[in-house]
């Protein structure tokens, strides 16, 4: 999601709407360059579209803003709020003050705060903007809200205030921020409010306050200022707070928007706290923004029976999946299994460790190595699991507190941290069932590299590779062509780790079994080719790096080849007409 912070348009007697549309067209060059048409974005119009309570700038403020609206025709999630300002505040006929010009210009937006009203919410899907009129009280030379209506609203996820003032001044000449800035912080505060944005000040600004709140003011969006560039923000974020903040600034004699990232926000250094569900959104939401997140740290300490419930509550989905890891004997749809490399002739690991744990009562502590030396140097990268090293102990002799620290070479996050967790779920309770006074665990996941895959196999085999030639060759004869299809679309779907090719050289034995007796078309042979090709320079890829980010084209590559296949026996035209 997609903040666009604008403010301070100014518009009064004359506008120069030729210029003021080439300002906007550059604005928007710079927007597509930053945001996809596929994100939520949202325009926040921070007040003072007019300047000086002039009404006759309405009329070109509508076209102004529909002249946007049109820009931004193929965002198809995107919408306009707006918050009046101290110059939007007009004299009527008989010298009262009023909106009227305002709310007639809040026709033109999707949401709005109108004058006469204290502050309305307005639900997105990353984050909730709370409209805030800081001039309801008709008086253009200060700022003011009414924190007893706000108070009234319910806030429920990450949200952002937008209005027009800021809650302090500039400089200690500054009388135009908000009254009363303090009530204001300790809402903030109380709510958890992720930002305040605002215009007024005539200047990009960026404070933190409270619980992380960040404050963030941009200068005027057209207003001609002398040595001073118009000036907008775009903000992105996520259901965390603010990610990122861009300035643009135009540049009046490249005729131009350029931009500077003036914030972004770090990756976590360390992911704890009390709710699974919550410290796993945060790890996917910074890995999938910063492609790879170096020396991973997670940090949890649970009752065990909390650990359990859930786990059983957010990856119940997984935990079948996490038998099959820590089964004694590895299960013939997966490649390899942890619980194979924690085995030895004479003891398994868990045993092993229970037994340590027994023996040691003064420094217990027992650790189960997954792979050596030899078995690192050998592996070519093959079949060496990430799950390097598991360690289990306690911190004293009432062995109530299970410590696990598991360490990791490499880590994916969108399917394999949440078995990694339930794995460490049925150690922990496979180790309490033989050790039963552990009521709690304290548990520390390392990895070298954390990553975000949006498919990933989890090295689970494909069926088509664990069939024949003999058993797809009944399925060609009988001409089972939708089988086929299911099969190579599980395979492409799976974006396997492991590249294997058996179940593509087993087709073509089939096809050419079958080219004895029928004609096949050249093009089922020369699709085969091209997707063995594809195969082949993936599997070279991959033997130079195992980054996700560095190997996706050729990994686009080798689903498109089987995409071709797919569609080719979905036509159904495998053999000639004889």
């Amino acid at each position: 999601m997609y903040l666009i912070q604008i403010s301070d348009l100014h518009l009064g007697d004359c506008c120069d709407l030729k210029l003021i549309s080439k300002k906007i067209d550059s604005f928007f060059e710079s927007v597509q360059q930053k945001v996809s048409p596929d994100e939520e974005v949202i325009l926040c119009v921070l007040g003072d579209i007019i300047n000086g309570g002039n009404a006759s700038a309405c009329k070109d403020a509508i076209e102004i803003i529909n002249y946007i609206k049109c820009k931004f025709c193929n965002y198809l999630k995107f919408k306009i709020v707006a918050v009046p300002g101290n110059h939007d505040i007009c004299a009527d006929e008989y010298g009262n003050l009023s909106f009227h010009t305002f709310n007639v210009l809040c026709n033109e937006f999707d949401y709005f705060c109108k004058g006469d009203c204290a502050c309305v919410k307005v639900e997105f899907d990353e984050a909730d903007l709370l409209l805030v009129n800081s001039v309801f009280h008709r008086d253009y030379k200060c700022g003011y809200v009414d924190i007893d209506e706000i108070k009234k609203i319910i806030i429920t996820k990450n949200t952002f205030i937008v209005m027009h003032h800021s809650i302090f001044g500039i400089d200690k000449f500054d009388m135009s921020a908000i009254k009363d800035g303090y009530s204001i912080l300790n809402y903030v505060e109380k709510n958890k409010i992720s930002g305040i944005l605002h215009g007024h000040t005539h200047g990009y600004r960026n404070v933190v306050i409270g619980n992380d709140c960040r404050i963030v003011g941009v200068g005027s969006f057209l207003k001609q200022v002398d040595d001073i560039n118009n000036q907008c923000n775009i903000i992105h974020v996520d259901h965390n707070g603010i990610y990122s903040i861009d300035n643009f600034f135009y540049q009046g004699d490249f005729k131009e928007y350029k931009s500077q990232n003036v914030f972004t926000q770090k990756p976590t250094e360390i992911y704890s706290g009390v709710d699974l569900s919550d410290i796993y959104a945060k790890i996917k939401s910074d890995v999938q923004k910063d492609k790879i997140i170096q020396n991973f740290c997670m940090k949890v300490k649970f009752s065990l029976e909390e650990f359990e419930s859930q786990v059983n509550k957010y990856f119940s989905d997984n935990i079948k999946d996490a038998y099959l890891w820590q089964s004694k004997e590895l299960p013939d749809n997966l490649y390899y299994n942890h619980r194979q490399f924690m085995q030895s002739k004479n003891k398994d690991g868990i045993d092993f460790v229970v037994d340590e744990l027994n023996a040691k009562p003064t420094s217990s502590r027992a650790v189960i190595p997954l792979i050596d030396y030899d078995r690192v140097i050998n592996s070519g990268d093959g079949y060496l699991p990430s799950f390097n090293i598991v360690q289990f102990g306690f911190n004293d002799d009432s062995k109530t507190k299970l410590i696990i620290t598991l360490y990791l070479r490499a880590l994916e996050v969108n399917f394999f941290l949440k078995i990694n967790l339930c794995e460490l779920l049925l150690m922990a309770k496979e180790i309490s069932e033989s050790i039963r006074s552990v009521q709690d665990v304290d548990m520390n996941i390392y990895a070298f590299r954390a990553q975000y895959k949006e498919k990933f196999g989890c090295f689970v085999k494909a069926k088509i590779d664990t069939l024949s030639s003999a058993d797809i060759l009944m399925l060609i004869c009988h001409s089972e062509f939708e089988n086929i299809i299911s099969l190579l679309k599980e395979k492409n779907d799976f974006c396997e780790t492991i590249v294997n090719k058996k179940g593509i050289l087993e087709l073509r034995s089939a096809f050419n079994a079958v080219a004895t007796r029928k004609k096949i078309v050249k093009r089922v042979f020369s699709l085969l080719d091209h997707v063995e090709k594809s195969m082949d320079e993936l599997e070279c890829e991959r033997c130079k790096t195992s980054n996700y980010a560095a190997i996706a084209e050729k990994e686009n590559m080798t689903q498109r080849a089987f995409c071709d296949l797919i569609t080719l026996f979905e036509s159904g035209e495998l053999y000639e007409n004889i």
